[in-house]
């Protein structure tokens, strides 16, 4: 599951467009992968879904992908780190120094 997956698991249609604010807007500043674990937990405590099953399912997506792509990105290689985040298009379309930002927002080696 990659950042795009986890944000189209949510079926709430106000929650759903929630959500992707605050991700685009880490995608743009300077913090890095831990930053986006932090956003998503305070944006999951800061809304209520409709349905319990659509709360407790996304809770465990969300913490599925967090063990895998942010408690496990120093086991990852840049490629999964740019899928795992949803950074392929970004990546391919930016300049040098863009992708220099983006590879200290994934934690890779410069």
């Amino acid at each position: 599951m990659n950042l795009d997956d986890l944000i189209n698991s949510i079926t709430e249609v106000e929650l759903k467009e929630s959500l992707p604010h605050f991700v685009l807007e880490w995608k743009a500043n300077e913090k890095d992968v831990m930053n986006l674990a932090i956003l998503i937990e305070r944006w999951l405590g800061s809304v209520w879904f409709k349905s319990t099953d659509e709360s407790n399912s996304f809770y465990v997506s969300f913490n599925m992908f967090k063990r895998e792509a942010i408690d496990g990105i120093g086991g990852l290689t840049f490629n999964e780190r740019l899928y795992l985040f949803s950074f392929f298009n970004e990546w391919d379309s930016s300049n040098e120094k863009a992708q220099q930002r983006i590879r200290c927002k994934l934690q890779a080696k410069t």
